[in-house]
């Protein structure tokens, strides 16, 4: 009896193995694959593929109770925050806010400045200052509404995170139908700390772990200065001749990439060709070590990118990676003029786009259009913030009456007002949108738009 059981067992699994090794095959993947590299990308492609359309599901069935999920996600915040200090000196912590509306009526629009100093004391380690929970990581802005601000990161906030991004991957389902290569562009900046220990930085970079099938070696992440980050990757990314999909996230940052390649590519190529890294650049010789064990000489492949580079910026990246065809990049908010730049220059014939619209201080809401470039996105009911709204023509007023998500009309210019897991109890007025549309009460083949 045993042994036609395992017999069977065995046959299912090599009838399995089988299946995938003729569907990597089927995908045509890149020579320069390491046997990790290439499992990983097919991996993470097939569970794109089965995880991304149920998150989708389970998204767009929450839509139809927006209001709802609205409801008990502020509820939720204020009970889990209601023996903080905040929650004491503004007349949350005895329970008797029983709705939104009772909510808003009590409580006035505030703006960073009105809770400066409770980030204060999380800086100098106090406990229980906005959060019930402890803050894991202090999220800096980018400062583009003035003065960089800290907002606080608890345990419940990046979980809330990480399962919005089961939706996200339905949008990388097409990116990755290929296991061509896969750039992804980060700066790794080195944390701060404060005094108490709790680490201080933007929060795509405590968030972001790196790929294992990056093409770019993961020693990229010990290296924190900005040029000697943008070289490393240009020598690796430039050497590849197979790539299909750039995931660089910042608009901004990725037009600094291109402009810099310009600035330096003769000793990029010179690199290439000889297959060494500069003596000029500033990094610890262990970090030079592991970058020189995966360079190889290549001198066909450095000519080739110096001529493309000398023919000029329009269409650049297609030019130097024929096979490209996606980049994951922010095209909204401050990010849209850097990434309309790079849709008529480097990126031209380039697919650009966001899955998501979001910044430190919340995640707003999801692209879920079939068009995958379509700068649309639709708002999150059950994410990390309970949302508010204030129509620009009426932001002039020190306490404008506020519409709620199941409010909001098509394409209406407003501000953001969140009540979140990072900053619970505030109604904190954030940044301007002019693409979020409302998550309410469509029907299963109602188009969103």
């Amino acid at each position: 009896m045993l042994f036609p059981l395992l017999a069977g067992v065995v046959g299912f699994l090599s009838l399995i193995f089988l299946i995938i090794c003729l569907d990597i095959i089927r995908h045509k993947p890149a020579r320069s694959h390491t046997r990790k590299s290439l499992v990983s990308q097919y991996l993470f492609g097939l569970f794109c593929r089965i995880l991304g359309p149920l998150g989708m599901l389970k998204f767009k069935r929450q839509s139809k109770s927006s209001e709802a999920l609205q409801d008990k996600l502020l509820l939720s915040i204020l009970s889990q925050n209601r023996e903080t200090l905040y929650a004491q000196h503004h007349e949350l912590s005895d329970g008797n806010i029983l709705s939104k509306d009772q909510y808003v009526t009590n409580q006035p629009l505030t703006s960073y400045q009105n809770f400066e100093n409770y980030v204060s004391k999380i800086i100098d380690g106090e406990k229980n200052i906005l959060t019930k929970e402890d803050p894991v990581y202090l999220a800096t802005t980018s400062g583009t509404t003035g003065k960089a601000k800290l907002y606080p990161i608890t345990p419940t906030n990046k979980k809330k995170i990480v399962k919005a991004a089961l939706a996200m991957m339905h949008r990388h389902h097409k990116v990755y139908s290929s296991l061509k290569r896969v750039w992804q562009f980060r700066i790794f900046s080195a944390f701060r700390y404060t005094d108490a220990g709790l680490p201080i930085g933007g929060l795509a970079l405590h968030m972001a772990q790196p790929y294992p099938y990056n093409v770019v070696p993961n020693t990229i992440t010990k290296i924190h200065t900005e040029f000697a980050a943008f070289y490393v990757q240009a020598l690796f990314v430039l050497q590849e001749p197979e790539l299909a999909y750039i995931d660089g996230f910042s608009s901004c940052l990725m037009y600094s990439f291109f402009k810099f390649l310009e600035a330096n590519y003769l000793q990029i190529c010179d690199d290439i060709a000889t297959g060494t890294l500069s003596g000029k650049l500033d990094i610890d010789q262990d970090i030079r070590n592991e970058l020189i064990a995966n360079l190889r000489p290549n001198p066909s492949r450095a000519n080739f990118v110096r001529e493309q580079l000398e023919l000029g910026s329009a269409g650049l990246a297609k030019r130097l990676w024929p096979e490209l065809e996606y980049a994951h990049l922010s095209t909204s908010a401050g990010m849209k003029l850097s990434a309309d730049f790079l849709k008529k220059s480097y990126l031209r014939d380039v697919k650009l786009f966001s899955v998501g619209h979001g910044a430190s201080e919340t995640f707003v809401g999801y692209q879920i259009e079939e068009e995958l470039e379509s700068e649309v996105f639709t708002m999150l009911p059950d994410g990390t913030s309970f949302l508010e709204f204030i129509p620009v023509e009426h932001s002039y007023q020190e306490q404008p009456r506020t519409l709620y998500m199941n409010q909001v009309h098509f394409r209406i210019i407003c501000w953001f007002v969140t009540v979140t897991y990072n900053f619970k109890h505030q109604r904190n007025i954030n940044f301007k949108s002019y693409d979020i549309l409302p998550a309410q009460n469509r029907g299963a083949n109602d188009k969103i738009m």
